[in-house]
């Protein structure tokens, strides 16, 4: 029987083409009625818990309720990141004037380094920024 060859093979690198993020940006009156959706998404189920413990399934009434805070925290998360990322381009586009705390942004190499690697450039681009507000999800908790 003929052995095998697991020796490890040359990884070809850079045979991809360069990828562009497609930026999803909301306006202010957008992300309100989003959160307001998802609020009354949320309350709605109220009624559903409401039934299932009227009819002797406090368990099933229970989930419901702990989901309910799931989502809650879920709508919560959106609403204050497309806030946070909303504002952070109003600045970086030069709408808004720029805060101390935007100024003080630190940015690691390695969100610079995906940045430049996704083929998009750092000047005038949403997309770079937008590729630096992901890296930066703990921004909106500091404000």
């Amino acid at each position: 029987m003929e052995e095998r060859n697991l020796d490890l093979m040359i990884r070809n690198e850079d045979t991809r083409e360069k990828f562009h993020t497609e930026v999803v940006r909301f306006e202010l009156d957008q992300i309100m009625q989003h959160f307001t959706e998802s609020i009354q998404a949320i309350y709605t189920q109220f009624e559903v818990a409401d039934e299932l413990i009227a009819y002797g399934k406090i368990k099933e009434g229970e989930n419901i309720w702990r989901a309910q805070i799931i989502f809650l925290t879920s709508a919560f998360d959106f609403y204050m990141h497309e806030l946070t990322k909303y504002g952070l381009c109003e600045i970086y586009d030069e709408n808004w004037e720029r805060t101390e705390k935007y100024s003080n942004l630190q940015v690691g190499m390695k969100t610079i380094e995906i940045a430049l690697k996704s083929g998009e450039t750092l000047i005038g681009s949403l997309s770079i920024s937008m590729i630096i507000i992901k890296q930066l999800r703990w921004f909106h908790m500091s404000l």
